[in-house]
């Protein structure tokens, strides 16, 4: 059994460095995910790559404190995304490596944001084995209300009061529940971004450009600013978290980090 663990910073760099070995469109956990990770322009992420005879069976996304990883400092949640299932022989041997792995790195805590125990309890989970393993500092309550029940009988519920509130304001509106049981399905939330988002870059003399079932592409002229322009989408991915957003022209696509600086001769001329 050969396990490697590597740290790699910065989201595009990890995305190389898989190769394709991951299809992150699949990843459940969409704090695990490093197109979302990198909406965080400020905050520096990294990922610890556990390998295991030479295939990357799970990765740990996270952000430094001192002498402290934090898995994610960037997200609500955070977690070991894994792509393989495990023997508990394995994930013995991988708290093995991971203890002298962060001894010799000069780390001295590992704190980690686990999701609900719904998405990752089951005996494979590197997630449940270092819970086990973990001390626990804070637990949150969890409750679910199931969508085939009748939202308005809600004195049954253990939600707190301020919960309880949420759902009655909820309730005031017109909705309609959507089972996304298939990709296609999906296509009804694009539809609400885009009646959102596409008024907004239109005031500001922009476009639609393209327009598919999981994605909208949007031209806006270089005068406007950097910042006005990250702003707009910035709050739109504020409303929209399991949304990203990226320039299409202005990094270099072989890092996706080096400006292109086309806009130098041209900004503030027409």
């Amino acid at each position: 059994m050969q396990i490697k663990l590597k740290i790699i910073e910065g989201s595009q760099n990890f995305i190389k460095y898989t190769n394709n070995q991951i299809k992150f469109e699949r990843v459940d956990n969409l704090y695990g995910n490093p197109f979302f990770l990198e909406y965080h322009k400020k905050i520096k992420c990294f990922y610890l790559v556990v390998e295991l005879n030479q295939k990357i069976v799970s990765y740990l996304p996270f952000t430094k404190e001192n002498n402290s990883i934090l898995s994610h400092g960037g997200g609500t949640y955070g977690g070991f995304i894994q792509i393989n299932d495990l023997s508990i022989d394995e994930l013995c041997e991988i708290e093995n490596e991971l203890l002298k792995f962060l001894k010799l790195n000069g780390i001295d805590r590992l704190k980690i944001r686990f999701l609900p125990t719904l998405f990752w309890n089951n005996p494979s989970s590197l997630n449940s084995y270092f819970f086990s393993k973990m001390e626990s500092l804070f637990t949150e309550e969890e409750f679910y209300l199931p969508l085939g029940e009748n939202l308005d009988s809600m004195e049954n519920l253990n939600f707190r009061r301020n919960h309880k509130r949420d759902i009655k304001k909820f309730l005031q509106n017109e909705f309609e529940l959507i089972s996304c049981n298939l990709e296609k399905d999906v296509s009804a939330f694009y539809e609400i971004l885009e009646n959102n988002l596409t008024p907004q870059v239109e005031m500001q003399d922009g476009s639609l450009d393209i327009k598919t079932d999981r994605a909208l592409s949007y031209s806006i002229h270089v005068n406007l600013g950097f910042a006005a322009i990250e702003e707009i989408f910035d709050n739109a991915m504020t409303a929209y978290p399991d949304s990203v957003w990226y320039y299409g022209n202005v990094y270099d696509p072989t890092d996706g980090v080096t400006p292109l600086n086309w806009w130098d001769s041209f900004i503030n001329q027409v």
